[in-house]
């Protein structure tokens, strides 16, 4: 890639299509997506439900159901890239998501990574904040430790992303076709979004992983990440690096958890988080 720095940038938004936020409600701050760039209507969404019982309702007083299920969570988010004066002959580029923590209110907070995008975007390196707000209440069951519902369904979200991404990369005809280097791939998180990214980074080896159980003392079931049954996967990106930005701590005994020390975010992970991830800690023993 050679490009002469700063360049210049578009902001999109991207989203899968007909969605229906109400401008008359409390979600009235996401009716952005309901007009995504014309370039960038996703026309799919993602099967959450082999990991969350149910959609929570979007935190606030009272609470207000969104216009989507656990099963067709919509791809949603903000995305600076280079301008199509710039795109001409070379590329492809790096590609950067940032992923926002809890909030606790029915805003979206995903523009607030506009700036660093722009940032990114105008020295050649494809960037999005994507949008997690449905994803950030509990849905607590008793067969699954406090947290672990939401950390596995939001890491799995982010994969979902960068497969869009990878869909667009493959498509001749689009005008991402080719110009995204999905080998120098890095994910950034914010709060509970930088447990996530971690635990998204290690999914991302993985063929399979255990999803909910369907009752109290079962077995946690694989869950075959090969765009099967639930259409999630497969992944394999080249994740190069990840970053967390004051990750907060788990509410979870690890020993409990089907990803084990995955969740682990205590200093010295958090640390080793930061890290190239080729040269990352052995998961299952990360204190060596």
């Amino acid at each position: 890639m050679t490009v002469e720095s700063p360049i210049d940038i578009e902001t999109l938004v991207f989203a899968t299509e007909n969605l229906q936020f109400d401008s008359n409600s409390v979600l009235k701050g996401f009716i952005a997506y309901n007009q995504p760039h014309e370039h960038y209507r996703v026309t799919r969404s993602v099967d959450l439900s082999a990991f969350m019982p149910s959609m929570p309702p979007f935190p606030s007083n009272p609470p207000v159901d969104g216009p989507f299920t656990e099963h067709n969570v919509p791809l949603m988010g903000y995305l600076c890239v280079p301008a199509d004066s710039c795109f001409a002959n070379v590329g492809p580029f790096p590609l950067v998501l940032f992923q926002h923590g809890n909030n606790g209110t029915p805003v979206d907070v995903a523009p607030g990574y506009k700036y660093l995008c722009e940032l990114l975007a105008s020295q050649g390196i494809i960037a999005a904040s994507i949008a997690v707000c449905p994803l950030m209440a509990e849905c607590e069951m008793p067969q699954w430790p406090k947290g672990a519902p939401r950390m596995a369904k939001r890491a799995i979200y982010t994969l979902e992303c960068l497969k869009q991404f990878r869909l667009w990369n493959s498509d001749v005809s689009h005008s991402l076709g080719g110009k995204i280097d999905l080998t120098r791939v890095m994910l950034v998180g914010h709060s509970t979004s930088g447990r996530d990214i971690g635990l998204a980074s290690y999914i991302n080896t993985l063929d399979s992983v255990q999803g909910l159980p369907p009752e109290q003392g079962a077995d946690y079931p694989w869950v075959e990440l090969n765009n099967g049954e639930h259409n999630v996967g497969p992944y394999h990106f080249g994740i190069k690096a990840i970053l967390s930005i004051e990750p907060s701590s788990p509410s979870t005994y690890l020993h409990e958890l089907p990803y084990g020390y995955h969740f682990s975010t205590d200093t010295v992970f958090r640390t080793r988080w930061q890290h190239d991830t080729a040269n990352r800690v052995d998961p299952h023993k990360p204190y060596e």
